[in-house]
């Protein structure tokens, strides 16, 4: 019995020496975490890195959800008759005959119409009866503003007035009538202001007269009034908000289907190109958030665009006609045609992408990366003969098979590889294996980019090439509680851990482009009232608080954090992955210091130093709740979403469970110890750089350092007074690297002796 309590005695005096024990009787689990505020690292953290892509898909930029306020499907008639009721399209999925009870009539399509460049217009013929012919949609209605009706008509004056209402799903109750007028031989614009409708979320638009004739329909358009430059408010607003930095447009598979040709999305809006078959996904997509609509939304959010052209099913004279278009002055070609369209002045798109996926067997214009290589060339000088600035960018697999035989071709003609991130949970797993198993894979995409840097500098191109993302997205679909997990707090933990690793990797990574139609923001139908309600999720949240609060410097870190063994290796069969990720950087006005907590249960109480300052204000930014399972819905879009408030500065802070926080340090003062300088020898030469340009700064800092075997001490003066030490000990080489960082302050070259 003694020799038993003794055991016992021993293992309590092991675990409570493990684990000892906070108030309330939770585990106290304990990190640590030094900011070097001294060690400003001297390489740029692009803000392409919160980048966003959307592409012509599924309701991600048309359709009743999409970002594009366009309320009417097929809105110029050109689908052809799918159900045989002679009206264009098929009636489940747009317009659909509409005859009042004893009323004969007839519906057939008519080549051309108003559009030159659309394939049909819709033509209908009132036989007999008292009642109304015409065609009708099913729509879905704005909540916050009335709706913008406008349609081209010309045809007989005997069917008299030309109607627009607006009635329930079941076309008893009308809500909106308002006359169009009589219509005349020749094609006529009609428009009508309808007020708001507050008591349906989804009705019947119906075009309909009485008289007996012919008339013909074409370009119909329903938009709330609201929208802002024809995006619907609540994108722009969320987009405003977050300010990606870059987004990828448009596609994308849809980039290398013959349905995407530039021209198609450019010109007056009623005079585009339709239908457009998007081979790949078998669905028309029209292209009025074309590439000047597109430009425009961008300019107005302080996005910087990032265009896709058509490998699969296109060539490098239509990728440099669309260089031209955007980039082009007045005087050429396409330039002119810009102007033509209202923009005389440039865009000077930078981002240009060859293809998409060109490794994958499902994809257009798939092919071998050696045939990769030998065709990206010829878009390659295609493109940079138009405009030699832009930023061209190869994509490509990220194995290795396939991105070395394709570099080996390449060579030095490239700007940025882009490859795709898409992360899928462990099947038939408990919760918290497949969260701790999603919250793992971040260091698998870090070892990612490390290879292909260390790739790069063995191929001597990591000065003039870099890294991007291009699309990266978890893939919930093939868990029980899919959709909602796509939503969760977990899958915004996951896109952070990401923006972690692409901060810590700043000196290889220029952009990477989040796919936004998949759980950033959700644009969805309230099951209970049949209401549209778009919304941000967590992972929304989470790239506009690293948008709005991260510096464009990184800070040298050291973390010592506890950590577990995921289900599945990442890297190797013993890998550990610690509960706390951490990225800290630096702007003129903050410091900004980003953990993510991956524990599921345990807050992780960590010790903080900050290395060279006195902090004087401090808050906290934190996006949390309380399971890892909570999400943003439909009834609930705001139930997780950023907080923030201030924080004393302490020693020590407590990281909740299953969250991320940034800490902000609004405020603070140098307490650089002035040993540090005991060495010096001379009296310091103060260089005033407000105004200066680099080559001023490199200069100056090679007169500076004339002798080579010299050491010297550097010490910065930011805005907010923070001193930095740094020492180097060669002329060339640390000049160059360091006088990206230098240029933004003023700074002092102590001379001193070893």
């Amino acid at each position: 019995m003694k020799e038993i309590w003794f055991r016992l005695c021993v293992s309590l005096l092991i675990i409570s020496t493990l684990f000892p024990m906070v108030e309330g009787g939770e585990l106290s689990i304990e990190a640590s975490i030094v900011v070097d505020c001294r060690d400003i690292l001297p390489w740029n953290i692009s803000h392409g890195i919160y980048g966003g892509f959307i592409e012509y898909t599924a309701f991600c930029i048309n359709g009743p959800t999409g970002l594009w306020a366009q309320e009417i499907r097929n809105r110029g008639f050109d689908e052809p008759d799918g159900d045989n009721d002679g009206v264009s399209g098929e009636k489940d999925f747009g317009w659909r005959p509409f005859l009042d009870p004893g009323v004969s009539g007839v519906f057939e399509l008519s080549d051309g119409g108003y559009n030159r460049n659309g394939r049909y217009s819709q033509r209908v013929t009132k036989i007999s009866g008292d009642g109304r012919v015409g065609v009708s949609q099913l729509v879905f209605i704005s909540n916050t503003a009335g709706l913008d009706f406008y349609i081209y008509i010309k045809g007989d004056t005997s069917v008299g007035e030309i109607n627009v209402t607006i009635a329930d799903v079941n076309g008893i109750t009308t809500y909106v009538d308002e006359s169009l007028g009589i219509p005349t031989e020749n094609w006529s614009k009609y428009e009508a202001s309808l007020p708001l409708i507050t008591e349906i979320s989804a009705g019947l638009l119906e075009i309909t007269w009485k008289g007996d004739g012919t008339i013909w329909l074409d370009e119909a358009s329903l938009m709330p009034s609201d929208n802002i430059g024809g995006v619907r408010r609540e994108y722009y607003e969320l987009y405003k908000e977050w300010q990606p930095g870059v987004l990828r447009y448009p596609g994308g598979c849809f980039a290398d289907s013959p349905a995407n040709q530039w021209i198609y999305g450019v010109g007056p809006i009623d005079q585009r190109h339709s239908p457009n078959w998007d081979s790949f996904r078998r669905n028309y997509q029209r292209m009025d958030f074309g590439t000047d609509e597109f430009i425009a939304f961008c300019k107005s959010c302080n996005i910087e665009p990032h265009i896709t052209v058509n490998f699969g099913s296109g060539t490098p004279e239509d990728a440099a006609a669309w260089v031209e278009y955007c980039n082009g002055p007045v005087n050429s070609t396409y330039g002119a045609m810009r102007a033509a369209n209202g923009h005389p002045e440039p865009y000077n798109v930078k981002y240009w992408e060859i293809g998409n996926e060109q490794y994958g067997d499902w994809e257009i214009g798939h092919t071998t990366p050696e045939e990769y290589g030998r065709r990206f060339l010829e878009f390659y000088h295609a493109m940079k003969a138009i405009d030699p600035t832009i930023e061209i960018m190869a994509d490509g697999d990220k194995n290795p098979s396939w991105y070395k035989p394709m570099m080996e071709v390449i060579k030095k003609d490239i700007d940025l590889f882009g490859w795709h991130e898409a992360h899928t949970p462990l099947p038939n797993r408990d919760d918290e294996k497949i969260y701790l198993d999603m919250l793992s894979r971040s260091v698998k995409t870090e070892e990612t980019i490390k290879s292909f840097w260390r790739e790069a500098e063995e191929l001597n191109l990591s000065n003039n090439m870099k890294l991007s993302i291009s699309e990266w997205w978890p893939i919930y679909r093939y868990v029980d509680d899919f959709p909602i997990r796509l939503f969760s707090l977990e899958s915004a933990l996951w896109s952070a851990l990401h923006l972690n690793v692409f901060q810590r990797n700043s000196h290889a990574m220029e952009t990477a482009c989040r796919t936004v139609f998949i759980g950033i923001i959700a644009s969805i139908f309230d099951i209970e009232n049949g209401s549209r309600i778009i919304f941000g999720t967590p992972t929304y949240q989470v790239f506009k608080m690293y948008s709005k609060y991260s510096g464009n410097y990184r800070l040298s870190t050291e973390v010592d954090s506890p950590g577990y063994i995921p289900s599945r290796s990442i890297l190797g069969s013993s890998d550990e992955i610690p509960y706390l990720d951490v990225s800290a950087t630096i702007s003129n006005k903050s410091i900004y210091l980003a953990v993510i907590n991956r524990h599921p249960r345990d807050a992780i109480q960590t010790e903080i130093k900050w290395n060279g300052i006195h902090i004087i204000n401090a808050v906290i930014h934190e996006i949390n709740s309380g399971s890892y399972l909570d999400a943003n819905t439909p009834d609930n879009p705001d139930k997780i979403k950023i907080k923030t408030f201030e924080w004393k500065p302490k020693e020590t802070y407590a990281f909740p469970p299953h969250s991320v926080t940034i800490i902000e340090i609004t405020n603070y003062t140098n307490r650089l110890p002035r040993k540090d300088f005991s060495r010096i020898n001379g009296t310091p030469d103060f260089y005033d750089n407000t105004n200066a340009d680099h080559d001023g700064i490199l200069s100056y800092i090679k007169r500076i350092l004339h002798l080579k075997e010299q050491w010297y001490d550097l010490e910065y003066i930011p805005n907010r007074n923070i001193t930095v030490d740094k020492t180097i000990s060669s002329m060339e080489g640390d000049s160059l690297r360091l006088f990206q960082v230098v240029s933004q302050y003023s700074f002092q070259i102590f001379p001193r002796i070893h």
